[in-house]
């Protein structure tokens, strides 16, 4: 169940709708495969499939690590 006045308690398996279930709940960056609502201390990182069509790949490592790749700012590598 999504709470405004909580941390989030998601259920495995279900399918959530982004822009009602977690942007209207708490916030964040629509937009983008990380968004970080301003008044929480959250995190949501967005993966699927497609992004591999861009050079993303998102994947469980053995060691049971989720390796999540993103998109970094050409400036913060100088």
């Amino acid at each position: 169940m999504l709470n405004s006045e909580s941390s989030p308690a998601f259920e495995p398996g279900r399918v959530y709708n982004r822009r009602e279930d977690l942007h209207g709940h708490y916030g964040g960056q629509r937009q983008g495969g990380i968004s970080t609502p301003a008044d929480r201390d959250l995190i949501f990182l967005f993966t699927s499939e497609a992004g591999s069509e861009y050079g993303y790949k998102d994947e469980f490592r053995p060691d049971g690590i989720f390796w999540y790749t993103g998109k970094v700012r050409k400036e913060t590598w100088r």
